[in-house]
């Protein structure tokens, strides 16, 4: 699916992607603004204010990502203010800009679990609770190719990207 959009505000109770879900399937988003769009987990876990990406592909192309919320009901998970992409996800981002975004857990920009690639993109005023007031990658695989990440928040750590010293990123 290849879409235009303007999302948001969309508030989601209960778990996933306040803007966007995505459990399987194909989504290409170019030219598009997800905004203004808030996940609240409501007893259980969740993320993505902007985006979840339970599985499959999310293609984003000259799309802002911006003034998302991920809130936590405590859970470690309940991440990524504008993007949360699973273990089985796979998401692309070129050209693009994630900013004003906050999570109440990690990942004020971007929560990644899974496999994710970034091109050309820049993150700024993120902001995130925990730690990757930019990115967090407790988990899977990130790869950066002239990406610019400034101006990030974290409320108790001090880092623009929080990553697991055993999964690899890669910084072109």
């Amino acid at each position: 699916m290849i879409v235009q959009l303007t999302s948001g505000p969309g508030t989601f109770y209960g778990g996933y992607g306040g803007g966007i879900f995505n459990n399987g399937g194909t989504v290409t988003a170019v030219s598009s603004t997800i905004s203004n769009n808030d996940m609240n987990p409501s007893g259980a876990n969740g993320g993505g204010g902007g985006i979840y990406n339970l599985s499959g592909s999310i293609t984003l192309t000259d799309t802002s990502i911006i003034t998302n919320w991920a809130t936590s009901d405590g859970y470690s998970t309940d991440g990524g203010g504008g993007v949360f992409n699973s273990t089985t996800g796979i998401l692309s981002i070129y050209n693009s800009t994630v900013s004003g975004n906050t999570s109440q857990q990690l990942g004020g920009g971007m929560f990644n679990l899974g496999t994710a690639s970034l091109v050309n993109d820049t993150f700024s005023t993120n902001t995130a609770t925990y730690g990757g007031g930019g990115i967090a990658v407790p988990s899977g695989s990130l790869t950066l190719q002239n990406t610019i990440l400034s101006t990030t928040s974290i409320l108790r750590e001090v880092c623009r990207i929080a990553a697991a010293a055993s999964h690899p990123m890669t910084t072109i």
